[in-house]
Order: C-alpha cells, then sequence, then structure tokens
C-alpha cells in the first residue's frame, strides 16, 4: 500500500509524518506534492524534500 511522506515547514525528520495514500494508479511508484501557498520559495521546498529523503532512508523498507 502506498505511503505519504508529510513534512511541515519550519519542523525536522522527526516531524515527517507517515501516512496511507488512496489508490495512486498509473504506475506512479513516487510522489511529491508542494502547495505553494505553505512552501513559498524553491529553497524551503528542497529543504522539505531533503528532510524527507533522510526520513525515508533512515525509515523500514518498505514502509510498513
Amino acid at each position: 500500500m502506498a505511503k505519504q511522506y508529510d513534512y511541515v515547514r519550519g519542523n525536522d525528520k522527526v516531524a515527517v509524518v507517515k501516512s496511507t495514500v488512496g489508490a495512486i494508479g498509473g504506475g506512479i511508484g513516487a510522489r511529491v506534492i508542494i502547495d505553494d501557498t505553505v512552501v513559498s520559495s524553491k529553497d524551503q521546498a528542497a529543504i522539505g524534500l531533503e528532510i524527507a529523503m533522510q526520513k525515508i532512508m533512515e525509515d523500514t523498507w518498505p514502509p510498513a
């Protein structure tokens, strides 16, 4: 089952929350969703992605 990693700007990887995603379909294996009303710059988006990647690398695989 697909998992979604949520990051709230201003937090660190401990605050990345993993949740279940509905059927993503179409063969998509990974998805990044950026809400530009919350993350208002490329730098903030890059920081959020880096933090989420840290969480994915340290977590168990496959995501439980």
